[in-house]
């Protein structure tokens, strides 16, 4: 499936919700294994250095709108 995470569009998402006086917000940030590595056994075993990079941007873009998630 690849990546489905897009700044630009999480920034907008939360600077509307902002907008709309959201503050606190909860975020699913896993589906269908996306950023997880998975050993032979289909175990999860880790997860891959764009999730980190994608969840660190996130975790900006919610600041910079006054969103905590």
């Amino acid at each position: 499936m690849g990546c489905g995470y897009n700044s630009a569009h999480v920034d907008q998402y939360f600077a509307d919700m902002h907008s709309m006086g959201i503050t606190v917000i909860r975020i699913w940030i896993n589906q269908g294994d996306e950023g997880d590595t998975i050993d032979a056994n289909d175990y999860v075993t880790g997860v891959t250095p764009l999730f980190w990079a994608n969840m660190d941007d996130c975790v900006q873009q919610a600041a910079n709108n006054g969103i905590q998630l």
